[in-house]
């Protein structure tokens, strides 16, 4: 239960207070838009191994390419605002704090508790 409520605590901290890191993950899940197959070499496997060299395209086709250039650079954009090592500074604090907010009042409690003992035992001898 001390787990889960860490996770619980870690995962509020994230959404309300360091939004950077839901961001970036976001971000970093996100996979680059892919070019129009007809421009792209593709080998059996499936891997894109160059561009195409000479190919006539279409009107549809040409703005077919200048939407996905349009969203490579946007998706390059959005990759580029994040700070890696600010977000994992981020997530260290937000892991720490919630543990501690978790942490201390178990703490205090059994302070508490060893305390009353050690009076019960003074008392009784």
């Amino acid at each position: 239960m001390i787990v889960a409520g860490v996770r619980f605590i870690d995962m509020g901290l994230r959404m309300f207070v360091f939004k950077q890191i839901e961001k970036e993950e976001r971000i970093m899940q996100q996979q680059p838009p892919f070019a129009p197959s007809k421009v792209l070499e593709i080998d059996k496997g499936g891997k894109v191994t160059g561009i195409k060299e000479e190919i006539s395209l279409t009107t549809e086709e040409k703005i077919q390419l200048e939407q996905w250039l349009s969203e490579y650079q946007r998706w390059q954009e959005e990759r580029g605002k994040i700070d890696p090592i600010s977000t994992a500074r981020q997530r260290e604090v937000s892991n720490s704090l919630a543990m501690i907010l978790v942490g201390l009042p178990l703490y205090l409690y059994h302070w508490r508790i060893i305390q009353k003992e050690n009076k019960e035992e003074n008392k009784a001898t």
